[in-house]
């Protein structure tokens, strides 16, 4: 499956409190743009995750679509696991969401690809 995780400009971004469970209540303007993130979601045996493209990022515990399958998997326990492939074109701490947008990928494409409903 061939996903892509779509980029998007805060035009504004105002913090306006903080609710009961420690998350930011937020006012903001945002625009999607047509930068993207390219996910390739197949089926494996585990959860495994390969990143190419710029900027270079880690496959590792703190990457934001990894753990989003992780955390999926063992919340749903399918009887497949999904190989991953991240190619990056979104720039890393440039405020364009680009580690979200993984991960919300992944977790469309994993609700397809395992049938999750």
């Amino acid at each position: 499956m061939k996903l892509e995780a779509r980029a998007k400009i805060n035009w504004s971004l105002d913090i306006t409190g903080v609710r009961e469970d420690g998350y930011h209540l937020m006012d903001m303007l945002m625009q999607p743009v047509s930068l993207c993130d390219d996910l390739d979601l197949l089926p494996a045996d585990g959860i495994t995750l390969e990143t190419s493209g710029y900027p270079a990022i880690k496959a590792d515990e703190k990457n934001l679509a990894l753990r989003a399958a992780n955390l999926l998997r063992e919340t749903f326990h399918p009887n497949i696991g999904c190989a991953m492939r991240l190619h990056k074109r979104i720039p890393v701490g440039a405020g364009m969401g680009g580690g979200s947008a993984d991960a919300a990928a992944v977790l469309y494409g994993l609700n397809i690809l395992w049938d999750l409903g």
